[in-house]
């Protein structure tokens, strides 16, 4: 499917994909090494929100950038995922996070 998507829009269309925190470690790990080929531009809440660490593990084994952190809802979670250097596009939700003056 992701090789039709990327014929069919060519090479001037980024190919993003929403997970919906709904895979694994090991079900990220496979699918990434699967679809690099085909230049995805991000893979998106891969796991839970709350599952930090693996998204840091994550993020070390594939070469796709993971973005995520739109179902956390505070300033505080955001900024565990920056400590922990555990996504590479951060994708707050300014509504649930509190605003723009948190």
């Amino acid at each position: 499917m992701v090789k039709t998507i990327r014929e069919s829009v060519g090479e001037d269309y980024e190919i993003m994909f929403d997970c919906w925190q709904s895979m694994d470690y090991k079900y990220v790990v496979e699918l990434a090494k699967r679809i690099e080929k085909y230049r995805p531009y991000w893979l998106e809440e891969t796991v839970m929100p709350d599952r930090i660490e693996i998204y840091k593990k994550i993020k070390d084994r594939i070469n796709i950038p993971l973005s995520g952190a739109e179902h956390d809802y505070t300033r505080w979670g955001m900024l565990r995922f920056i400590e922990k250097d555990a996504l590479d596009i951060y994708q707050p939700d300014i509504y649930w996070a509190g605003g723009f003056l948190r």
